[in-house]
C-alpha cells in the first residue's frame, strides 16, 4: 500500500508539476516570405523586471534555434525604462535598431486555482497483550490528499514585416503552470513553445555579411548579455 501512494504522489508530481503552453498560429498570406535577420522584440507588459525576462528570454531562445543567429534587440536598452508604448516610441524604436522586423509580446494578468486531489485513506494497526489477558487492538486511519495551486494566462505574439508595413505572422498562446509548478517554469515554457513555432514558420536568420556594416551604433559582443 505504501509503494502505490508512493507512486501516486510521484506520478501527480510528475504530471501537475510542470509547465505546459498551448499554441495557434498563423502567417498571412498577404506578406510575401521573407528573411529577418534584425528583429526588434517588444514586451508590452507592466514592470521592467517582466519587460526584460521576457525580451531577453525569447531572443536566447530563438538564438538557440538558429545555427546562425540573427540580431536582436529589446526595447528597454534603446530606450531607458519606457513604460507605456506610444506610436512615437516604437517609431524611434524602429529607427534606432534599423530592424527589418518587430516581435510584440502581451499577455494578461495570471488567474490561480487551488485544488485538493483526495487520495484516500490509510489505516494502521498494531496489537499489544492486555494485563487482564488477551490482546488489545488499536488502529489509526489517515487521509491523505495532495493540495496545490494552479496557475493560468493567456498571450499573444505578433511579428510585424517592418517593410511591408502589415502584421506577418500572429500568435495565441495558454500556458498553465501546473500544480507544483513555478512562474518561471511557465514563462520558460512560453518562451519556448513561442519559439519553436516562430523559427518553424519565419524564416530568422543571420544578416548578409555586407549588412553588417550597416547595424547601429552597439557592440558586435552585445550578445552576452542574451547568456
Amino acid at each position: 500500500m505504501l509503494r502505490l501512494y508512493v507512486f501516486i504522489i510521484l506520478f501527480f508530481g510528475l504530471v501537475i508539476g510542470c509547465a505546459s503552453t498551448h499554441i495557434y498560429s498563423r502567417s498571412n498570406p498577404d506578406v510575401s516570405p521573407s528573411k529577418y535577420s534584425r528583429l526588434l522584440i517588444i514586451a508590452n507588459v507592466p514592470g521592467m523586471e517582466l519587460q526584460t525576462k521576457l525580451e531577453n528570454g525569447l531572443a536566447k531562445y530563438l538564438k538557440e534555434n538558429e545555427d546562425k543567429p540573427a540580431f536582436f534587440w529589446r526595447r528597454n536598452e534603446l530606450i531607458f525604462q519606457v513604460t507605456a508604448l506610444t506610436t512615437e516610441n516604437i517609431k524611434e524604436l524602429i529607427d534606432k535598431s534599423s530592424c527589418d522586423a518587430v516581435i510584440f509580446l502581451s499577455m494578461d494578468d495570471p488567474k490561480t486555482k487551488e485544488f485538493n486531489v483526495d487520495l484516500g485513506s490509510t489505516t494502521t494497526g498494531s496489537v499489544t497483550p492486555s494485563v487482564f489477558g488477551g490482546y488489545h487492538f488499536t488502529s489509526k486511519t489517515t487521509n491523505q490528499s495532495i493540495e496545490g495551486t494552479i496557475t493560468t494566462f493567456n498571450a499573444t505574439v505578433d511579428l510585424v514585416d517592418v517593410k511591408a508595413g502589415k502584421l506577418a505572422w500572429h500568435s495565441e498562446e495558454n500556458v498553465t503552470t501546473g500544480g507544483f509548478g513555478t512562474w518561471d517554469q511557465a514563462i520558460n515554457s512560453f518562451l519556448s513553445k513561442v519559439s519553436d513555432e516562430l523559427s518553424s514558420k519565419v524564416y530568422i536568420a543571420a544578416p548578409d555579411p555586407i549588412d553588417n556594416a550597416d547595424l547601429p551604433g552597439i557592440p558586435q559582443n552585445r550578445d552576452e548579455k542574451f547568456k
